[in-house]
């Protein structure tokens, strides 16, 4: 290419202008393309151009952020082919860049193009979208390119309530090794109780129940006279708590 109108070229993409032409689709788009973080927490985005057919001679882009409360740029890099790059200041929702390819480092047919790296901070919980609205691009030997735009998004996390457990254990039955008992015998109480968390005691007759693996609790408890309900508690780790008092001796 004659050196002077490469030269002219690179000066039309710093103008911001671009001699008009028609050109191949091109994408440009953001890696990662979505991404979570957390408030205060920062995200490099590269922005890649899929291909170019006739080579790259230099560009100024546009950056922004949808949402300024949810993110922001707070700062930019430039690829190694890149020369005399320069960029409007940060942190703000909205950054151009611009550099030019003085020594023909990106040929015809490269692909994966990458053509600058910004980093993103979180602010609020929320998702803020990142896209690539102006563009001048111009390829080797003059041609404008108009890439189609994939757009990235950054979703900030927010600070999640704790889960609460406000469900109670289920007593799925209770049985006594004896319904008459002599006064003053030993009944062995087996109790199967569940949860969706899982149960961490069981009384019957406020005497602790030791558990025999999975949902059965075991223990003995002493026969009074006369005919008397047997009062099972099921307790989980929130301390929600069920009870049976369905099962009686004589």
């Amino acid at each position: 290419m004659n050196k002077l109108f490469r030269v002219l070229i690179l000066l039309g993409v710093f103008l911001g202008l671009g001699i008009s032409c028609a050109s191949a689709a091109h994408v440009v788009s953001f890696n990662p393309q979505t991404v979570e973080v957390q408030p205060g927490s920062s995200q490099n985005f590269q922005i890649v151009m899929d291909e170019v057919p006739a080579g790259l001679a230099g560009f100024n882009i546009t950056i922004s952020v949808s949402d300024p409360e949810i993110a922001e740029i707070t700062a930019v890099s430039f690829p190694s082919w890149g020369q005399l790059p320069r960029n409007s200041s940060f942190p703000s929702s909205s950054v151009w860049i611009k550099t030019v390819d003085l020594e023909n480092k990106v040929v015809p047919g490269n692909t994966n193009v990458l053509l600058g790296t910004i980093t993103l901070t979180g602010k609020k919980a929320g998702t803020a979208y990142l896209d690539v609205p102006k563009t001048t691009i111009s390829a080797d030997g003059g041609s404008s390119i108009n890439p189609a735009v994939v757009k990235g998004s950054l979703s900030v996390l927010g600070d999640e309530p704790p889960v609460v457990d406000k469900e109670s254990p289920v007593i799925n039955n209770v049985k006594l090794s004896s319904s008459a008992p002599e006064t003053g015998d030993s009944i062995v109480v087996t109790v199967d109780a569940t949860d969706d968390v899982g149960v961490t005691s069981v009384k019957a007759n406020e005497i602790s129940l030791l558990n025999q693996g999975g949902n059965l609790w075991k223990g003995s408890i002493t026969a009074l006279e006369g005919t008397h309900s047997v009062k099972v508690s099921a307790v989980d780790g929130a301390g929600n708590v069920a009870w049976d008092n369905s099962t009686s001796y004589t």
